[in-house]
């Protein structure tokens, strides 16, 4: 629990620890492997991220609001708002633009929510076709300009191809000099190695009329262009396939390097200017304020965790330099355990994972409230617990006479999940709408599934002989949201 100490004792740390100087600050706004996305500031000049919040929907586009609120356009096709000091989002409205959150289950076709910008004081968006509309900033709903002439995604993302490949596409909108720009790619992806297979659609940089949807050519560019903003008379955008802050010449289309950024961060979809370092001095006396949030959040999927700080302050008559706190490390371990794992983390900074007792028996466990407590399903020789939704469900395996099951625990309730006929089961995430993803073994072979709306389905990737969907999916699916 985060208490807030006195303001004096808090001045006279932040003010002994805050350097002298900073670089070009930019919201941003990232995605994760489970459909959910982050919300920093990053330092462009190095790719240094501070996270703030707890968490946001995952999102494409960040751009400028009234009151210095911040919006973006949701995987689902909502418009909402970000409040920067907090990170916490209010949903403003559906678009009306369909929902393409979490392929190949949602029902993504040619007019899902796709890139997201503005110019001018007005707000606008892209669908799968490329058809420009644009957003009321009050309501969220999305009226229709015209189309650009940007080509249409050609293939639904994430679906797989014969040579067991994925499909996924780049798009960044942002305005410049009264005009829309936007860059556009569509390639496939490897699932082995997650780079690169073959270039479908070719990266290009294209200027387009707001008031009627025309675009026009520019000129080639990079590929994996996923973010763009105009900042202090520079278009920074982000390589979210080599991981680099780099500028890009909007005569031209070509990019030069900046900064690396950490790709555990996740893909950034959306980038603004954040406000600069400034001194703040008042007349009379006065006092200074102070805001400080820190909450944990999960970066890699069953691999590791971090936990980020942002320092927020105004000081009396003085001119600061306001920086983001670097990451710090927190070690989990259960009580009286020889070894503990944390394997999942929910946006409340409730973690589950399991630890080995002194007696060599396994056991699930949730750290809540600073609080630990053994999960262990009834009559089960070994629990281990992988994933937490926000509400506290909690998904994982259990062991009964050697063979391993799946489970869901809800309300204080354990529910088995198997997929039928299988020799053993694993649930390893479920979404914000219940669904359901583990892997399976049959006949000595392990196969990924989901389930929804209580409808198991199997998840293969073609001529693999096993399957690990939430990081061979799921990052397929991630790499899509760029």
């Amino acid at each position: 629990m985060l208490v807030q100490p006195k303001l004096a004792t808090v001045l006279a740390l932040l003010l002994s620890a805050i350097p002298a100087s900073a670089g070009t600050l930019a919201y941003i706004v990232t995605g994760n492997p489970d459909g959910s996305g982050n919300f920093g500031v990053i330092d462009l000049d190095t790719g240094a991220f501070t996270q703030i919040g707890p968490g946001v929907e995952g999102s494409q586009g960040l751009v400028s609001g009234p009151n210095g609120a911040l919006f973006t356009l949701a995987f689902t096709g909502t418009l909402n708002s970000i409040n920067p000091t907090t990170g916490v989002t209010t949903v403003i409205g559906p678009t009306g633009l369909a929902d393409c959150s979490t392929p190949p289950i949602s029902p993504c076709g040619p007019h899902s929510s796709n890139a997201f910008a503005s110019v001018g004081g007005r707000i606008y968006a892209t669908d799968f076709a490329n058809n420009l509309y644009g957003v009321d900033a009050t309501t969220g709903a999305a009226s229709l300009i015209g189309p650009t002439g940007i080509p249409a995604l050609p293939f639904t993302p994430i679906t797989v191809n014969p040579d067991g490949t994925f499909n996924a596409y780049d798009e960044a909108l942002f305005g410049a000099n009264g005009k829309l720009y936007a860059t556009f790619d569509a390639f496939t992806v490897d699932p082995n190695t997650f780079t690169t297979g073959s270039v479908v659609i070719p990266p290009k940089l294209y200027q387009i009329d707001p008031f009627t949807g025309v675009a026009t050519l520019v000129g080639p560019t990079t590929l994996n262009l996923a973010a763009v903003a105009g900042i202090n008379g520079s278009y920074y955008a982000f390589n979210d396939g080599a991981s680099q802050v780099v500028t890009l010449d909007l005569a031209t289309g070509r990019t030069s390097l900046v900064a690396n950024f950490d790709p555990s961060i996740g893909l950034v979809t959306g980038v603004a200017a954040a406000p600069e370092p400034a001194s703040v001095g008042f007349a009379a006396l006065g006092f200074a304020g102070l805001f400080l949030y820190a909450r944990r959040r999960q970066l890699r999927l069953r691999q590791q965790w971090r936990h980020y700080t942002l320092a927020l302050t105004l000081v009396l008559g003085a001119a600061v330099s306001a920086r983001a706190a670097g990451p710090t490390f927190t070690s989990i371990d259960f009580p009286g355990a020889t070894s503990t794992s944390a394997w999942g983390i929910n946006t409340q900074g409730d973690i589950v994972g399991g630890y080995l007792a002194p007696d060599k028996s396994d056991h699930g466990f949730l750290l809540s409230g600073g609080q630990y407590r053994t999960i262990d399903f009834p009559g089960a020789s070994a629990t281990e617990a992988f994933t937490i939704k926000p509400r506290g469900d909690i998904g994982g395996f259990y062991t009964m006479a050697g063979i391993s099951h799946g489970y869901l625990l809800s309300g204080g309730q354990f529910t088995t999940i198997d997929f039928p006929g299988a020799a053993s089961s694993e649930v390893g995430g479920i979404n914000a709408r219940g669904d359901v993803l583990g892997d399976y073994t049959l006949a000595g072979l392990r196969h990924g599934y989901l389930l929804s709306a209580g409808k198991f389905s199997s998840i293969d990737v073609p001529g693999a002989t096993n399957a690990d969907p939430w990081r061979s999916i799921l990052k397929a699916m991630l790499w899509e949201a760029s």
